[in-house]
């Protein structure tokens, strides 16, 4: 273990020193192809991360756009409002399949809140949870509440980060803790996002909360190596 920690430390050193100098060119590069390639080397909520993803989230290309804003939605828990409000008016969150007269229906939050309730697959419940999350208000909190006791990872991830946005944080931080009590075999991954979420929001939290996932998780030989890779690599950012 202390080799691997070793090695993703040496690793994340020289992937900084090699990219440093080119991240803000490539981010103003003429070549979408080269600013959409670019969006996946950013695996870690700095303000680096944030200034550009914010810039490719609103980029001329819509596949840049779309990717960056994927990526800046899913590492940021506080995202620009008018970053958001781009991702709806490009159709970030537009559905096929639905006969809407007027499309910005898939703007407002009646439309998320009709969906979620409609919606019986957790991935397409979680779909309609990061949207209401992004459009919705506080009044949308009582309905996001009941999905509190899922067990399915993914949504409990959705459904944190959109209690945050929309200021509940005592939901907030009970999902969270939801999350981590799943059974680490089959939830890491969104266990390291969780914590990733604590080091933002409170960070005081965050440590206790690793060492924890590390104590279970250590005596797992056979864990995926990305899901692995990504909780060691997160002792580095705990505050």
């Amino acid at each position: 273990m202390r080799t691997l920690k070793t090695l993703l430390i040496l690793l994340s050193f020289l992937g900084t020193q090699v990219s440093a100098d080119d991240l803000e060119q490539d981010a103003s590069s003429s070549i979408w192809q080269v600013r959409y390639c670019l969006i996946s080397r950013f695996a870690v909520a700095d303000s680096t991360a944030r200034r550009l993803l914010e810039k490719l989230s609103v980029d001329s290309h819509s596949g840049v756009a779309r990717q960056a804003f994927a990526c800046y939605s899913i590492l940021f828990l506080d995202l620009d409002r008018q970053v958001v409000l781009a991702a709806f008016r490009r159709g970030e969150f537009d559905l096929a399949g639905f006969n809407m007269k007027d499309r910005k229906a898939f703007e407002t939050p009646g439309f998320w809140a009709w969906n979620l309730k409609q919606a019986e697959a957790p991935d397409h419940q979680a779909r309609a949870i990061r949207a209401l999350g992004l459009c919705g208000s506080q009044e949308d909190r009582p309905l996001l509440l009941k999905y509190q006791n899922s067990d399915n990872p993914y949504l409990l991830h959705e459904l944190a980060k959109a209690l945050h946005r929309l200021g509940d944080e005592a939901g907030y931080l009970n999902v969270i803790e939801a999350i981590l009590r799943l059974p680490p075999a089959s939830a890491v991954h969104y266990q390291t996002l969780a914590i990733d979420c604590l080091i933002q929001s409170h960070p005081a939290k965050a440590r206790g909360s690793w060492n924890q996932l590390h104590i279970a998780i250590s005596s797992m030989p056979d864990l995926q190596p990305n899901w692995m890779c990504g909780h060691i690599s997160q002792e580095e950012r705990l505050p």
